[in-house]
């Protein structure tokens, strides 16, 4: 670890913004923990640099804005999969008196030829 916790913390944050851009959700638990460590650190060194305190603390809002936007984007994704799989399974309709109609869908998993 650099001997200065600030240096330190600012290499993990620009990581992490990094890792959250490039969709490399994978990073975000090990600079997760390197980050817990070295704020733990920061609360027993004199920081004396309050501008770069400050700093840092708009870097890791910026972070939690993109986690964030990648968890939203996440459930997005989880909730189109989960209708697409709902229309694969069945037909939702309304008959004449406005009632929802469920028509089951049977695919056999094969492909249809034709010529």
């Amino acid at each position: 670890m650099d001997a200065n916790p600030l240096t330190t913390l600012e290499t993990i944050l620009e990581k992490e913004k990094n890792a959250l851009l490039n969709g490399h959700i994978g990073l975000l638990e090990n600079l997760s923990h390197e980050k817990e460590s070295v704020l733990k650190s920061l609360s027993f060194h004199d920081a004396g640099e309050p501008e770069r305190v400050f700093a840092l603390q708009q870097k890791m809002l910026r972070n939690q804005t993109l986690l964030e936007s990648a968890l939203a984007g996440i459930k997005a994704v989880s909730e189109r999969l989960q209708t697409s799989r709902k229309v694969r399974e069945a037909l939702q309709t309304y008959d004449d008196h406005g009632r929802r109609l469920s028509v089951s869908v049977r695919t056999s998993g094969a492909l249809e030829r034709r010529a």
